[in-house]
């Protein structure tokens, strides 16, 4: 094991570099699983837009309202966040996949200029 000494810290070598890597098969499982959430999330959403507050005395039915008027409220926020999240993800499947084909395409051009001619 090397160590450097104190104040003499070495520069990190490539193989210390960190890397950044996309599967896009392992996001587009994850932005269905958003999309899973999301769907069920809404679903709630609307359950608890439709439960009753039937059977609860007035200053108890007034505050069961408001907590299922919030509770809809929050459920239907979480809902599209997960939407969104699903949507973002796809888009980043879509865009790594440009890039990575604009990049071949440039290094497929680039190829004659790299290679030795004889």
């Amino acid at each position: 094991m090397h160590t450097d000494p104190p104040g003499t810290a070495s520069p990190p070598t490539t193989s210390s570099a960190p890397e950044m890597a996309m599967v896009p098969t392992s996001v587009g499982r994850a932005s269905r699983e958003w999309d899973e959430q999301h769907v069920d999330l809404r679903a709630a959403s609307a359950q608890v837009a439709e439960a009753s507050t039937a059977g609860f005395t007035p200053p108890v039915a007034h505050a069961a309202t408001a907590f299922l008027e919030a509770w809809h409220t929050h459920t239907a926020a979480i809902a599209l966040s997960c939407e969104v999240q699903a949507d973002a993800m796809r888009a980043a499947i879509t865009d790594w996949l440009d890039g990575d084909r604009e990049s071949a395409a440039r290094g497929w051009a680039l190829l004659g200029f790299v290679e030795e001619l004889r």
